[in-house]
């Protein structure tokens, strides 16, 4: 499992946040507890949408044989700033 985005401890403008990375082919994936899927390449992309604050993002993989990687990355999410 690679995170490739969003970094750990990064700020991101809001509400919409990116996860992006890399997993096995074949690996069950979730997001925030939320099944994820990867391609056949095993790359993933999904987008959240978070209120501004600081957020926890734990992205889980799990192969076959029930064994689990999680990464956690704490972000802030800055306010939507509307012109």
């Amino acid at each position: 499992l690679v995170v490739e985005r969003p970094s750990d401890g990064v700020v991101v403008p809001g509400p919409v946040v990116v996860v992006e990375g890399i997993v096995s082919p074949g690996t069950r994936l979730t997001i925030n507890g939320v099944d994820a899927y990867s391609d056949r390449m095993g790359r993933f992309s999904r987008e959240l949408l978070l209120a501004a604050g600081l957020h926890s993002i734990e992205i889980t993989a799990e192969n076959k044989f029930g064994r689990k990687r999680v990464i956690e990355r704490r972000i802030v999410v800055e306010e939507e700033v509307r012109n």
